[in-house]
């Protein structure tokens, strides 16, 4: 998905922020891919999910791909579950933007889509990131540098 999809998208979840307190908004994705919103949900797998305008998600500029993110050297996208009151969780997304690494942000309290993936992934604790078939635990810059540049 391009970058300004991508923005007419979040633009629009946002102006319907106001009505996702009175009947909700769903998310979902189809067998293509495509992330789909609405006040309906669209099939078995979509998820209520709570919009905070004040909230936008990160999207570098030089974001690329379907999914708005670029990959790293070993491919795939960075996904990074995780929970509000984690610390390590905040050092981990304020080391990704200070460095320009695009991720994705999955609140495993927030999300049961999320919390399933997580507990798919073998996830035990926060923040686990993946990338691909590859798993960390925890987080630290050195570890995460050795980890993400394989």
């Amino acid at each position: 998905m391009k970058t300004g999809m991508l923005s007419v998208l979040m633009l629009t979840a946002l102006l319907c922020a106001s009505m996702a307190q009175a009947s909700g908004i769903y998310r979902w994705v189809d067998e293509q891919g495509v992330v789909h919103f609405s006040d309906e949900p669209g099939g078995p797998a979509a998820e209520q999910i709570t919009v905070n305008p004040m909230v936008l998600p990160m999207v570098p500029e030089n974001a690329r791909g379907r999914t708005g993110a670029t990959t790293g050297a070993a491919g795939g996208q960075l996904v990074m579950y995780s929970a509000e009151w984690c610390g390590y969780c905040t050092r981990a997304r304020n080391y990704f933007r200070r460095n320009n690494i695009p991720f994705v942000e999955k609140d495993i309290e927030k999300s049961t889509q999320a919390r399933r993936e997580h507990e798919a992934a073998g996830g035990r604790g926060v923040p686990l990131l993946v990338r691909g078939d590859a798993r960390m635990s925890g987080f630290s810059e050195e570890r995460f540098e050795s980890w993400y540049r394989r």
